[in-house]
């Protein structure tokens, strides 16, 4: 499959309630808000997304939010990377059996690598 990004993609952010849990409800307006000027991917759950302060349930959720409101319109990027590398390959294995379009990683934030290998 070969996908040609084009146009402007925004870095969405989780909306939260007060108490600091998802307001996954938000997402589907938000992403029509998007689509309706212009917008033509996604970044979901990088660090405008918050997605290294969310529990990998929660990453899974927004992911599913997000890609659902998108419904098609939207080139979906999910953010999958984070210190556990387990955890990021069983993100990136969601994101995909839910329809991401692409996933991108930052690599684990804590130990310096001394070798490219």
């Amino acid at each position: 499959m070969t996908n040609h990004t084009h146009g402007l993609i925004a870095a969405t952010f989780t909306p939260m309630k007060g108490d600091g849990s998802l307001n996954l409800s938000l997402i589907p307006a938000i992403t029509d808000h998007l689509v309706a000027n212009g917008i033509t991917g996604i970044y979901v759950a990088g660090s405008t997304g918050e997605g290294v302060s969310l529990t990998t349930d929660e990453r899974r959720a927004v992911a599913e939010a997000y890609i659902d409101a998108a419904a098609g319109r939207l080139t979906v990027f999910v953010q999958v990377g984070q210190d556990c590398v387990e955890q990021a390959r069983q993100l990136a294995a969601h994101a995909q059996s839910v329809g991401a379009s692409a996933v991108s990683a930052v690599t684990p934030t804590y130990f310096k690598p001394t070798t490219i290998e």
